[in-house]
């Protein structure tokens, strides 16, 4: 009998730390693809990456390429970054901490001056999802000068599935990617149930106080 018992902590043991390892092979290695097309039917004509990756630095390295394509991700040598100026179209960060945030910022889409204003659509697509624990937003800060959007102005990825998610923009011509449109990326911690309950403990708590206060 005790032997039984000590062999089940054994399997229990080894469960454990193979769910640990491919928690942690997941938040190793993540990507976020958005594409780009004139046709909901998909032929992809330019594209972006970003994510973590094993080896990776939080700034520029040898996983960061340029591009000369109108849509990258913006960065400035000296800016915390010690790579050339310009836009580039894959921008990977060093792997998630516990609890850590990661804010991907200055994504630039713009058309020259000689492309016929049309609407395009692009695709906010995970392949494996986010690691376990953490979700993914998508943020549009900025419209192309001269468009009349009335689309979302945020978009959600969540943690653990493979997610592709349709984003239709109208466009006009830019002279350059200050006119153009301009997201951010932020992956944070989802909120431990604790966390949730003590928020909503003191909502309640504050929300009474507010009555008794308005009611004297």
């Amino acid at each position: 009998m005790r032997a039984r018992i000590i062999l089940d902590c054994m399997l229990i043991f080894v469960l454990v730390i193979g769910i640990r390892i491919d928690a942690e092979a997941a938040e190793q290695r993540w990507q976020v693809y958005m594409y780009d097309s004139d046709s909901p039917s998909w032929g992809v004509q330019m594209s972006v990456y970003w994510g973590t990756e094993a080896g990776a630095l939080d700034g520029y390295d040898q996983f960061d390429r340029t591009t000369s394509m109108p849509f990258g991700f913006y960065h400035e040598s000296g800016q915390d970054w010690i790579g050339p100026t310009g836009f580039y179209v894959t921008d990977y960060r060093a792997p998630l901490g516990e609890g850590e945030t990661k804010v991907w910022t200055d994504l630039y889409l713009w058309y020259p001056i000689n492309f016929v204003p049309t609407v395009r659509h692009f695709k906010l697509e995970t392949l494996t999802g986010l690691p376990n624990g953490w979700v993914g937003t998508l943020y549009l800060d900025q419209v192309i000068v001269g468009v009349n959007y009335n689309g979302p102005w945020l978009w959600d990825i969540m943690p653990n599935t493979a997610s592709s998610t349709l984003l239709t923009l109208p466009i006009a011509p830019s002279l350059d990617a200050q006119c153009g449109y301009r997201f951010h990326f932020v992956v944070e911690p989802i909120p431990e149930p604790s966390t949730l309950l003590s928020l909503a403990g003191a909502a309640l708590a504050f929300g009474a106080l507010w009555r008794r206060r308005r009611w004297k």
